[in-house]
């Protein structure tokens, strides 16, 4: 059981003929219901209790109606009338003379209706608390507190435990503001290659050894600065941009030539025979090497992005769209590379490296609100090199990643 009564004015103690009122009642005494409507109303009821009948059970629906409107629905007009003085009000029976000089005041302190205690709460301010099972509504009246629970099938949703969180719309404003946080990427990296038209053959070769994806990973600190629904966003992060090379050949040393003879034939001239033979030779090596690698080759980078992102409101949430420029600063490398004769295999560190490479990077995502000050950024983003790893290298290397990036943002 519940019930509610609110006043459309502010002040309760200056009531008027006009004032409206919204009334729910369910199964009531009728007594109570007056003590509540007049402590809102900041009237005081006189009549008389056996003649109103204070016990009888109450049930409406009332909204926006005057206090006269309202008694109109509790009291029968055939049967009763009542009279306003200022803040008095007078109950009583039609064709009872005596009906309005026998009432009896029932104040809102009356102790002789305190001996009714309803089960249930009246309402006139809420202070409501939430949680994943139940409701919790208090309302001080004087030195006593009245808890009403919410029936299990009304049990609290998410949509009641967040909605204290500001909406993301509520952030697009005419202002400059700076967010700050951590930002975390899981990324699947690849390469591209090319060459000129005389390396054709160390070209495919390259690409044979590049053995497919190899996980890879950035990390890092993101600055933000916002002005309604643009924002420009930097930072720092650490990357590392992996892939497996897996590359075989075979070398020979040493050997000797094997002599057969496939044909002979002989001449006579003057009593004289002369014999003719017919040999090939076919080189063996003595000495056969096989070399097989299968290793990751690694580019660390130190990132500074220069990005900028567009918001779009999408319900309590934003959906962002992003582009910009990487320049990464070259921190180290490992692995093997294939040389330019197509037969050996060397060490990265012998090349000379690219130490600013420029990428370019685009992404989008969701803002997800926490509290007023955090926000969850989730979403996708795809980079690639604009420039080759090495320089003046034979073979051009553009690494690339697709990943997913998740941020813990803070407002400042």
């Amino acid at each position: 059981m519940l019930a509610f009564l609110e006043a459309s004015h502010t002040n309760a103690q200056k009531a008027s003929s006009d004032d409206t009122y919204n009334l729910i009642v369910s199964d009531q005494p009728l007594g109570t219901v007056l003590d509540q409507l007049a402590r809102t109303a900041g009237v005081t009821f006189s009549y008389n209790p056996d003649q109103i009948g204070i016990n009888r059970k109450v049930s409406l629906r009332i909204f926006g109606k005057t206090l006269r409107e309202i008694m109109r629905e509790l009291f029968d007009e055939d049967t009763f009338d009542f009279r306003q003085r200022g803040n008095q009000v007078v109950i009583f029976r039609k064709g009872d003379t005596d009906s309005e000089s026998k009432s009896t005041i029932n104040s809102t302190h009356s102790k002789e209706l305190q001996e009714i205690k309803p089960d249930t709460v009246y309402l006139v301010k809420e202070r409501v608390v939430t949680d994943t099972i139940t409701l919790i509504e208090t309302q001080i009246k004087t030195d006593t507190v009245f808890v009403a629970e919410k029936q299990p099938e009304n049990k609290i949703g998410s949509k009641d435990i967040f909605r204290n969180n500001p909406p993301m719309y509520a952030r697009l404003k005419p202002e400059f503001s700076v967010d700050v946080g951590l930002k975390v990427s899981p990324l699947f990296s690849y390469r591209s290659y090319t060459a000129d038209e005389d390396y054709g053959e160390l070209l495919k070769a390259y690409r044979k050894a590049d053995s497919g994806y190899a996980f890879s990973g950035a990390a890092g600190i993101v600055i933000g600065v916002n002005y309604e629904r643009l924002c420009f966003i930097s930072g720092v992060e650490m990357v590392q941009l992996a892939h497996r090379f897996n590359y075989n050949f075979i070398t020979t040393t040493g050997g000797y030539y094997l002599k057969d003879t496939l044909d002979a034939y002989y001449t006579v001239s003057n009593n004289d025979t002369a014999w003719f033979y017919l040999v090939d030779s076919s080189y063996l090596s003595e000495d056969i090497k096989q070399f097989r690698y299968n290793t990751l080759v690694r580019y660390r980078y130190l990132d500074f992005p220069l990005m900028i992102q567009y918001n779009l409101p999408v319900a309590r949430n934003l959906i962002h769209f992003n582009a910009g420029i990487i320049a990464g600063v070259s921190v180290g490398k490992s692995g093997y590379y294939l040389s330019s004769d197509n037969q050996t295999v060397a060490d990265t560190k012998t090349l000379n490296n690219r130490p600013l490479l420029f990428s370019a990077k685009v992404g989008a995502g969701v803002s997800l609100p926490i509290s007023s000050k955090l926000v969850l950024n989730a979403g996708i983003h795809y980079r690639h090199a604009l420039q080759s790893v090495y320089k003046d290298f034979t073979i051009k290397i553009y690494p690339a990643a697709l990943g997913a990036d998740f941020s813990l943002i803070m407002r400042l």
